[in-house]
């Protein structure tokens, strides 16, 4: 019965601990490889390919800005196909290019882009 008790008490305590410990995570900080399946080539289909496992999805359609559609349907950049590990938001932002702008909405899991800074 002791053995019961004690085993009990400590699986408490760990929940108890657990839950004190839990964090959000910024999923788009995460690490993520720059290497890109052959049969994807543009950016929309990267940055669709980074993204979907998180559950973001890309906006286009209004009320996205209309620059949107061209920064996404450009080839891949040769700086984005080095082969490196780093933030994915990072790995985005190479791929629509540094002096552009990366628009999210975290509420609703949704991000697009805009021309410039």
């Amino acid at each position: 019965m002791k053995r019961w008790l004690l085993a009990l008490s400590m699986a408490m305590t760990l929940q108890a601990n657990a839950e004190t410990m839990a964090v959000n995570i910024d999923t788009l900080q995460m690490p993520v490889r720059t290497i890109f399946p052959a049969n994807i080539t543009h950016v929309e289909q990267a940055v669709t390919w980074l993204i979907e496992p998180i559950g973001y999805r890309i906006l286009t359609d209004y009320p996205a800005p209309e620059s949107a559609k061209l920064l996404l349907d450009r080839p891949i950049p040769m700086a984005a196909k080095m082969h490196r590990t780093m933030p994915l938001v990072d790995a985005i932002q190479l791929l629509i290019g540094e002096e552009n702008t990366i628009i999210l909405d975290n509420e609703h899991q949704l991000i697009t882009f805009s021309r410039g800074n």
